[in-house]
């Protein structure tokens, strides 16, 4: 008695799996993602520790300024107890400027001389053809009603301005330097090595899914040959 013998079939194989290049790749886009916030942040940071509104593009006082004044001229103001406040001259042109710290005096609501120092962060701002620069800070030593005196050199009208704003500390100005620095860094290295992880997980994707498609198609062959018709009927060759 003969028995009919069945086709050969190749044994199944695990599927090529293609999990691993997903997670790669999913995990290199969130890193790059959390680069680019890094980065953004580094510029905001960055931008907080800049002067920014201090003069428009006219030359009048932008919104950061408290009080401004002629040169020679006269101004007062509130101001609030404890505060830091900076000095700018402001002046069209590049031209050397004509006022100096000793040129300006400020009284405070008591008739008290309030003492001018160098400026706590030196700063440059400019709009078109206007140009703002630091020129003293101070701590104001109590709250109230102040007054600034701005003599220049006394030979007569002067073309420069003098613009008051708060001012920020030494500290708070390194810092803010050092975080934007660090976030920079954190956002570059983000980037790059999460843009390195996206690329090498997308191309392993790639293989991995063309590999799965290539065995595929080898498991749904015909595999060997079988038998001819009369064994498969049972009967001998």
């Amino acid at each position: 008695m003969t028995y009919p013998q069945q086709p050969w079939q190749q044994p199944a194989q695990k599927p090529i799996s293609t999990r691993g290049a997903k997670v790669l790749t999913f995990s290199g886009v969130a890193v790059a993602i959390v680069g680019i916030a890094a980065l953004i942040f580094a510029g905001f940071s960055f931008a907080s520790v800049l002067p920014t509104d201090i003069i428009r593009g006219d030359g009048r006082p932008g919104d950061a300024i408290i009080a401004s004044s002629e040169v020679p001229g006269q101004t007062t103001f509130e101001l609030t107890e404890g505060s830091l406040y900076t000095l700018w001259t402001v002046k069209e042109g590049t031209g050397l400027l004509d006022v100096e710290r000793s040129d300006v005096e400020i009284r405070d609501s008591n008739g008290e001389v309030v003492y001018l120092t160098s400026p706590s962060v030196t700063g440059n701002n400019t709009r078109q053809s206007f140009h703002a620069k630091t020129l003293a800070s101070f701590k104001a030593p109590t709250s109230g009603t102040y007054t600034l005196d701005a003599a220049g050199d006394r030979s007569g009208k002067s073309d420069t301005q003098l613009f008051l704003s708060g001012a920020q500390d030494i500290d708070s100005f390194i810092w803010g330097v050092f975080s934007s620095i660090g976030l920079t860094f954190v956002g570059l290295g983000g980037l790059f090595l999460g843009g390195a992880m996206a690329l090498g997980g997308g191309i392993w994707w790639a293989v991995a899914k063309s590999n799965r498609k290539r065995q595929q198609t080898m498991a749904q062959g015909p595999g060997y040959p079988g038998p001819g018709p009369a064994y498969q009927q049972g009967r001998p060759y």
